[in-house]
């Protein structure tokens, strides 16, 4: 992460992607929120392909979604595998993103429904 010489490998610092095990020194290790790194192979996967999803907000997971359609045009001609593990994670973020969205409806209707009777409760008072 940071460069510096290191050479003890941690069993619980793996690349995210291939989950090979990745030099990573204590202090970027303890500086790192969600303990996810990238072998240089898929160096370029920062910041766009993460194991756990569900710490991501609807935006977060659009500009995921952005970036690994923009890596899958990329690879184009290139490994199957990578196209196919690109693809998977895509699905992924798609069905969190469809997870999310639905959660959303689902707590607006029962705001509006509680909403509903406080309004004719109150309009049923103004009445004589």
């Amino acid at each position: 992460e940071c460069s510096a010489p290191w050479d003890t490998h941690h069993g619980g610092r793996v690349c995210t992607v291939c989950r090979a095990l990745v030099l990573v020194c204590d202090v970027c290790d303890a500086s790192s929120e969600h303990g996810e790194y990238w072998c240089p192979e898929h160096s370029k996967f920062r910041n766009s392909y993460f194991h756990f999803l569900d710490r991501f907000s609807e935006v977060d997971l659009q500009s995921q979604a952005t970036r690994l359609r923009e890596l899958l045009e990329q690879e184009v001609g290139g490994s199957k595998n990578r196209r196919t593990t690109l693809r998977k994670k895509l699905l992924q973020v798609q069905s969190q993103l469809q997870k999310l969205r639905t959660q959303t409806e689902q707590t607006e209707q029962t705001d509006e429904v509680a909403v509903l009777p406080n309004k004719q409760s109150e309009a049923t008072r103004e009445v004589p």
